[in-house]
């Protein structure tokens, strides 16, 4: 009989095996205990890329202070506050138990900064251990523009929204901004507001027209958040959308025996007439107003009386372009004037 022999390798493969597990198991340990290396820290976060208005809390081994010290606001300067940061931060403190400490800022982080935590010298905890030395490392990105929304307005004018990752100056982006239509011709525009903010507002005087438009919003580069240091945008940056019109009804006012129906596109008072309903019921007559994108609705209407007007969708203007959604408002018939 012929005797065959296996070679086990399974000795082999399960040292392979527990080698490369005991380095996962040392990666995951490593990435977790970063902070927790800080001799007295268990934890420190947010590290790495934070928000310009993050909050960040530090929980100790042991004991800091002792309990009735806790749910105390205390500031920069103050013996208890156990951090500093460079470079400077404007924030308050607050020991939320004898060994978790939160900060809270009082104005925003400036963008595009290297920050640090850093654990004041000499410090030790209740039982007289020392703390540290270490220090956390956090920093902010630069100034983006994160997206562009617009659509046409009831006010024959285009509105844009403008959105960014830190709040930014509107006078200061007037600097910076240009609104292009689609020939690449500059478009005088006005900014909504003057209030730094992460949305920024801001209309475009338009012709009305029935067809899509194409609109071009640039930002040059160096363009700063609403705190001036810290790095700034980075490149230009560029974001066209398209708008597409819509028929919109954009007044409804009563008068002695009518009511005024104005809308942002010429329509044509024989092919709205199935589209438009009144209650209570009433009978009403419509005709062309003094402009093409007027009605009067003309009917049996009191003074005092309260009516509702039902536009519904589907009705067109002379343009082919529709009522997308269903409209509804009330009315009440104003007072006949004294003669």
């Amino acid at each position: 009989m012929t005797k065959i022999k296996i070679k086990n390798n399974f000795g082999a493969y399960g040292a392979l095996l527990a080698s490369l597990m005991f380095l996962l198991f040392m990666l995951i340990f490593t990435a977790q205990v970063d902070a927790a290396s800080v001799q007295g820290v268990q934890s420190f976060t947010p590290t790495g890329s934070v928000a310009d208005n993050v909050n960040f809390r530090i929980t100790f081994r042991n004991p800091m202070i002792n309990r009735k010290d806790a749910g105390k606001a205390i500031d920069l300067y103050n013996d208890n506050f156990p951090l500093e940061f460079k470079p400077a931060i404007e924030g308050e403190g607050k020991w939320v138990n004898e060994r978790t400490f939160t900060v809270r800022l009082l104005s925003p982080l400036k963008m595009g900064v290297n920050y640090e935590a850093k654990l004041k010298d000499g410090l030790r905890d209740k039982r007289g251990g020392r703390v540290g030395p270490g220090s956390f490392k956090f920093y902010t990105e630069g100034l983006a523009a994160t997206d562009v929304k617009a659509f046409i307005g009831r006010d024959e004018r285009a509105h844009f929204n403008l959105s960014f990752n830190t709040r930014v100056d509107p006078n200061r982006l007037k600097g910076y901004l240009q609104v292009l239509d689609e020939n690449n011709n500059s478009l005088s525009y006005n900014i909504e507001g003057s209030l730094p903010s992460k949305s920024v507002q801001l209309s475009v005087p338009i012709a009305r027209s029935a067809s899509r438009r194409k609109f071009t919003v640039k930002i040059a580069a160096g363009m700063s958040g609403s705190n001036s240091e810290g790095s700034g945008l980075a490149s230009d940056f560029a974001r066209t959308v398209a708008i597409d019109p819509v028929l919109l009804l954009t007044n409804l006012e009563p008068g002695e025996d009518l009511i005024r129906a104005y809308f942002n596109f010429d329509v044509d008072p024989a092919q709205v007439k199935n589209f438009i309903n009144i209650e209570p019921k009433v009978n009403y007559s419509i005709e062309s107003g003094w402009m093409n994108n007027m009605l009067f609705i003309r009917g049996d209407f009191k003074p005092r009386d309260r009516f509702v007007i039902n536009m519904k969708r589907g009705l067109p203007s002379r343009t082919g372009l529709v009522l997308r959604n269903d409209v509804k408002q009330a009315v009440i018939m104003p007072d006949l004037d004294s003669q």
